[in-house]
């Protein structure tokens, strides 16, 4: 088997992927152009952080992103959080 037909992707996954990739673009460009500022605040935990992650529930609105710490953002990404439709 040759490593290019060991792993199949079907056309679902590849739409998710664009979309992932088209909203994180579009978040780096909000923030780089100055149309959105990352807060210093986890929307979660409300404590102070220097690093904040962008957190996409609907990858169908870019700009719409929960401003999350990397613990938080690591507890919402597990199964059955409200901030994790799938």
């Amino acid at each position: 088997m040759t490593p290019l037909t060991k792993y199949k992707v079907n056309d679902d996954e590849c739409l998710e992927f664009k979309l992932k990739a088209m909203a994180r673009r579009a978040v780096a460009a909000a923030l780089k152009d100055g149309l959105i500022k990352r807060p210093f605040y986890c929307d979660l935990c409300t404590l102070e952080h220097s690093k904040l992650e962008a957190h996409h529930v609907d990858y169908g609105s870019p700009l719409h992103v929960y401003w999350l710490c990397n613990t938080c953002h690591g507890v919402v990404h597990k199964k059955n959080h409200p901030l994790n439709p799938n």
